[in-house]
């Protein structure tokens, strides 16, 4: 069964969401530490988690702003119970694990890629719904959203899922954001360039799929290739697991001023991962192909 959120509901909203708060601190000063999650329920938005500046925005009002954006039609207020921990500091530990898998350039499974392109097509057209399909039942139910026509939406998914039962219903389950999109921290840092770590390895051809794992419990300004272990499972690997490894803490420094400047993650909003309105992403640097040797 696959889940298709629409740009503006559901997680994708979450998401947003906590992209945006992370945006805002981010333009207020870089070194501001952000680890947040947004949960939508029926009338209203929780926040959760810590944020190491002092400043407190209204975030009712930046979430309007942004869906305003988003949908100009919007004229809704949205409830806000804001629960973050403001002005603390938090220890970074770098502990990051990520699966990838090669076949598009965000490196996740083909299904949750090919939902996100169809709910950007349905966004584009100003079709708003989210949906899933059970292909064992060839089964689709869906939600209108946005005052979006059920005849317009019907037709829309007949040509999608052709011979589908199509049923409308009313979902009012709570939604929560991914980790990834409510951080600005080493973590997310390191992430993505795990994605630059396989990005390299899937292109010269040493594995099509990974679990990639770096952690340390270094301070920041002790991390290096020294201080971090680096640990990878790989599918239809061409070299020995220990090598891999062993080539890949030798070709990629670790070090996170070094990461900054090659991936250069300051200037980069992830909530092009969610909108797909570019496929120029910061990790996409095949630089270390040539020094990759088989052994």
């Amino acid at each position: 069964m696959q889940v298709y959120y629409s740009p503006i509901s559901g997680k994708n909203l979450c998401n947003i969401f906590a992209n945006t708060i992370v945006e805002k601190y981010k333009k207020e000063s870089i070194d501001t530490f952000v680890e947040i999650s947004v949960t939508s329920h029926t009338n209203f938005f929780v926040l959760n988690g810590t944020i190491s500046s002092e400043n407190i925005f209204n975030v009712s009002e930046l979430f309007i702003k942004k869906m305003n954006d988003l949908y100009p039609d919007y004229t809704q207020n949205i409830n806000v119970i804001d629960l973050i921990n403001y002005g603390t500091n938090s220890k970074e530990i770098v502990n990051t694990m990520v699966d990838f898998s090669k076949g598009n350039n965000l490196f996740i499974p083909s299904d949750e890629y090919n939902s996100l392109k169809l709910s950007q097509e349905l966004y584009q057209e100003n079709i708003h719904v989210n949906f899933t399909a059970d292909t064992t039942f060839n089964t689709i139910h869906y939600q209108p959203l946005y005052n979006t026509k059920k005849q317009k939406i019907e037709q829309k998914l007949e040509s999608i899922f052709p011979n589908f039962f199509l049923e409308e219903i009313k979902d009012t389950r709570p939604h929560v954001s991914d980790y990834y999109f409510g951080a600005w921290n080493l973590n997310k840092k390191y992430h993505n360039f795990l994605r630059y770590v396989f990005y390299n390895l899937s292109e010269r051809g040493i594995c099509k799929a990974a679990n990639l794992r770096c952690f340390s419990r270094e301070r920041i300004d002790k991390l290096s290739w020294e201080t971090i272990r680096f640990y990878g499972n790989y599918s239809n690997q061409m070299m020995q697991r220990s090598k891999i490894d062993s080539m890949v803490l030798d070709l990629f420094d670790f070090n996170p001023e070094q990461i900054d400047l090659k991936l250069n993650m300051d200037s980069y909003n992830a909530e092009n991962e969610i909108f797909l309105t570019s496929e120029e992403f910061p990790w996409l640097v095949k630089d270390r192909i040539s020094e990759m040797l088989f052994i």
